[in-house]
């Protein structure tokens, strides 16, 4: 008798242990088939914010909005409307989805446009938003859940820039409420969020009081009310004798089993955290759960079968074939269960499919491998063709670079057993190549090794790194540029002035020979150092009329020298007086001059011709609107080389695009950028083997250029006293005597204390400074914008010309926005002098 009762307690003992491991297997299931949903919805969001970021936003006309805008504060009420009527499309969409914003914020914080709320704006949001202020300081993308004043959400932060400016950021959300709709939708459950009182402290305190509400005065734990919480409040105080408070603080997922009348159910808890992975919530998750009354159910008729062999062991083969029975129906539950699961697997397919993401699980011991999710729309094969079989497959399309990679990454990861990634090639169906970040870890069922793994295509993204390290380097160059442009353009100064004194002085015609030659070659260095500015990123055009024939001219002599190409210039009659920066239209002529230089054969021929045209012909030849200006000069500059193919003709003006082996694609790209700067177009023609044309458009004015050179007289009707301000000895010297020899009077000072100074002076003798020549940059001393502030403060009708080296200080395009009349860019000529101070003596502004 002792031995049999011993024998069924540990029949139930063991039979317990059983079934309590089933229930935690179960569980588990519940739990990983919820983390999973929860990762492939947030997946959903985040691509289609991403999507929105790199295919809409990063758009160069978009960025160029926000640039003036966001960052220069121009016409923003203007471009707010412009860009809203560019999202509204698309922001609809998102809404339908469950995002409630697109929300751009400028550089330091400030709101610049709400799509949800377009009228509010201005607000300071850094203080009070950590994820706007992490991108602030970080210029990176970030992303997560944020507790904020008025409610809790998913936020994805993407930081903008504009020719490598960072000009503000731009961020997509999705409430918490939207958020668990969309997946209940697609997981077909209940959800709700259960928090945790210090996750709340960002809410506003009469939002919280109204809007939150503690489910026990036992614990810490509140609920949204405008969260679907019937859940909750069914099985509130069965929740709390759970103790909560336990399960919450391990910061672990976990389910609760519950009886709802004489029907089972599951309540699964998963972490919420926000953005630094600080937890302050858990999801819950709804789920009938007969599985569970079928266990139990199993469990205690083991019991009542143990008792009953003990009892009646002649009737053990009737119980077992009765007990049989009932394992059949328990078989058949188990396979409704399976169906059951396999409808819930193929709405994860369609879930990851939608993500743009592969999903796959490889047996490492048969060397079978199944795969699902966006495989035609990343590689183009069919699901059939990719997604079932074995790893042989797999091997043939790894690029040959990659595949020693690859095999030694498996064995590492099945020897360690441990979670890593790995980034690899893949050949597309077409024959291209993308890559995959492959994220994987080692399980192991049945005893058999599995690998399972996530692949996601990156090679779009690791083009744009690559773009943006390729940016950065010639950022770099540019600034180097720069700098040798400036100093270089210092001693082309220096010297220049020199020569036009030498040319003054001795007028005699083999001395004039030998310095037109001279000049010649400084021309020539003059275009060198145009070039560097330009590459230096150039900054605003200085707008100012300029000859647009004797500018081609001289870029097309300067461009084909040396080569054996042959050339002609066509120029139409009475040309009108070109409007904009001399130097950077001249950079647009060469780089295409050069364009034509290097597709052309030996013995090829570069065709220019210069026509005016009116603003309603432009629009036509270019098919733009935009092309409002009453008059604009057409420049076609075209070749006989070997042409451009249709599939590179619609590229060539992108930055870094390049057919040439050494070429750095930056040339047309260029050209374009100063046209369209320039309120002008730029279009292009070409057919393989038939050459290449290209039509520019630039605005003139209604006046005739000039095209003889004006002689330079020695006038001594008006002296004009004249202070120099300027670091460089050598150009301080040269311009003081060349002003010597035009008759005018010269005050030299090496910084704006001496310029201050010594303008102080000759006010209080009762004398008049006419003109005030300022360098905008004085080493160790008052540059000339500080020195034209103070100078202002001691006589408001001061006058004065700003000179400088550089070409992208504001104040060179912009000069009466600081105080001065005018603008000088070293190397200036003697024509360029002279003409200055023969309009300020013409308008009378100055006091003799």
């Amino acid at each position: 008798m002792f031995i049999g009762l011993l024998i069924i307690s540990s029949y139930i003992y063991v039979d317990k242990q059983s079934y309590e491991d089933t229930l935690k297997n179960y569980n588990s299931k519940l739990i990983d088939e919820f983390e999973t949903g929860f990762g492939s919805v947030y997946s959903v969001f985040k691509n289609t914010s991403a999507v929105l970021y790199e295919g809409y936003i990063t758009n160069e006309e978009i960025l160029a909005l926000l640039y003036k805008g966001m960052y220069l504060k121009q016409d923003a009420e203007k471009i707010r409307n412009t860009l809203k009527k560019e999202f509204d499309n698309i922001y609809t969409k998102l809404q339908s989805i469950g995002f409630s914003q697109i929300h751009f914020h400028d550089k330091d914080g400030y709101s610049f446009l709400r799509m949800h709320r377009p009228e509010k704006y201005g607000d300071y949001l850094a203080s009070i938003r950590p994820l706007i202020k992490e991108v602030i300081e970080s210029h990176k993308p970030i992303e997560g859940y944020e507790v904020g004043v008025h409610e809790g959400g998913f936020r994805f932060i993407f930081p903008l820039f504009y020719n490598n400016t960072y000009i503000g950021s731009v961020e997509t959300s999705v409430p918490i409420d939207k958020f668990l709709a969309y997946m209940s939708k697609e997981l077909k459950s209940e959800f709700t969020v259960l928090y945790h009182e210090k996750a709340l402290s960002a809410i506003n305190k009469e939002i919280f009081k109204k809007k939150f509400f503690r489910i026990s005065s036992d614990n810490d734990f509140y609920l949204d009310v405008n969260l679907p919480n019937t859940i909750i409040d069914k099985y509130a105080y069965k929740i709390i004798s759970q103790n909560l408070e336990a399960r919450y603080k391990k910061n672990k997922s976990f389910v609760i089993n519950l009886t709802d009348e004489k029907e089972y159910c599951s309540l699964v808890f998963i972490n919420l955290d926000a953005y630094n992975k600080e937890h302050i919530a858990h999801i819950v998750r709804y789920v009938k759960s007969p599985e569970i009354g079928t266990l139990r159910g199993a469990f205690f008729y083991k019991i009542f079968s143990a008792i009953t062999i003990f009892a009646m062991t002649f009737l053990f083969i009737g119980f077992v074939i009765y007990r049989n029975k009932i394992l059949s129906g328990e078989i058949t539950k188990r396979k409704e269960i399976e169906e059951k699961l396999k409808d819930i697997n193929k709405k994860f397919e369609i879930v990851i499919k939608n993500s743009g993401q592969i999903v796959y699980d490889y047996n490492t011991e048969t060397d079978e491998i199944f795969r699902t999710g966006a495989i035609e729309e990343t590689l183009g094969y069919s699901e059939e063709e990719f997604g079932r079989g074995s790893y042989k497959f797999f091997k043939s399309i790894y690029h040959k670079d990659d595949i020693k990679n690859v095999e030694k990454y498996i064995e590492t990861i099945l020897k360690e057993n441990k979670n890593s990634n790995i980034t690899y090639r893949l050949k597309r169906k077409d024959g291209t190549y993308a890559t995959f970040l492959d994220e994987s870890t080692v399980v192991t069922f049945s005893g058999q090794k599995h690998i399972f793994g996530v692949m996601k295509d990156i090679t779009e993204s690791l083009k744009t790194q690559e773009q943006l390290r390729r940016a950065q380097q010639l950022e770099s160059i540019g600034i180097l540029a720069g700098g040798i442009a400036h100093d270089f353009n210092n001693i082309l100064s220096g010297i220049y002035n020199y020569l036009e004194i030498m040319r003054l002085s001795c007028p005699d015609e083999k001395t004039s020979t030998i310095l037109s030659k001279i000049f010649g070659s400084f021309e020539r260095a003059k275009s060198l150092t145009t070039q560097l500015l330009t590459f230096s990123k150039g900054g605003e055009p200085v707008i100012r009329l300029f000859n647009i024939e004797k500018l081609v001219k001289n870029i097309a002599d300067f461009s084909l020298s040396g080569s054996s190409l042959k050339y002609e210039i066509k120029c139409g009659e009475d040309l009108l007086c070109c409007l904009g920066d001399e130097n950077q239209i001249g950079q647009v002529i060469e780089n295409i001059i050069i364009n034509a230089r290097q597709a052309s054969p030996s013995n090829g021929l570069v065709k220019i011709s210069i026509e005016n045209i009116s603003g309603e012909k432009a629009k036509s030849i270019f098919n733009n609107n935009e092309l409002k200006n009453k008059y604009y000069a057409l420049v076609t500059i075209s070749d006989n080389g070997k042409g451009i193919s249709e599939e590179n003709l619609n590229r060539i003006f992108e930055p870094f695009f390049t057919t040439k082996e050494k070429g750095h694609g930056l040339g047309l790209s260029i050209a374009y950028n100063i046209i369209k700067k320039h309120n002008g177009d730029i279009i292009v023609e070409s057919e393989p083997g038939k050459g290449t044309r290209f039509y520019i458009a630039i605005e003139a004015s209604a006046e005739k250029c000039d095209n003889h050179t004006p002689e330079i007289k020695k006038d001594g009707s008006q002296v004009l006293n004249i202070l120099i301000m300027d670091d460089e000895e050598d150009i301080l010297n040269s311009l003081s005597e060349l002003l010597h020899i035009l008759g005018h009077n010269t005050f030299c000072a090496k910084n704006g204390e001496e310029a201050i100074k010594i303008y102080k002076e000759y006010l209080e003798k009762g004398e008049k400074i006419d003109l005030c020549i300022l360098d905008i940059t004085i080493k160790g001393g008052l540059g000339g914008k500080e020195t034209i502030s103070e100078l202002i403060k001691i006589d408001k009708f001061v006058q004065a010309v700003v000179s400088s080296g550089y070409s992208d200080d504001p104040i060179m395009a912009n000069p009466c926005d600081y105080g001065f009349v005018s603008s000088i860019q070293k190397p200036f000529k003697l024509e360029e002098i002279n003409k200055l101070l023969e309009q300020l003596i013409n308008l009378k502004k100055f006091d003799k």
